[in-house]
């Protein structure tokens, strides 16, 4: 499997759309996309392509608390 585009999202400019072999897979933040080095073109087998959703969950959970906590000011 190939990462073929990662691309800003438009409504959230903070967040990137990863494509892989032409197909929205799943998106991440700036700092998670940072942290994970992904490039498009670079290669992915099937558990690193789990492990990437997986991280997007946690990113999307980490982003939603620290929004929840800030609202609570």
């Amino acid at each position: 499997m190939k990462v073929t585009a990662i691309k800003q999202q438009v409504k959230r400019q903070d967040r990137y759309s990863i494509y892989i072999d032409d197909v929205y897979t799943c998106s991440l933040s700036e700092s998670a996309l940072i942290e994970s080095r992904l490039a498009s073109g670079q290669e992915l087998d099937a558990a690193q392509v789990t492990a990437l959703k997986e991280q997007s969950g946690l990113d999307r959970a980490y982003n939603n608390a620290l929004t929840t906590l800030d609202a609570r000011k």
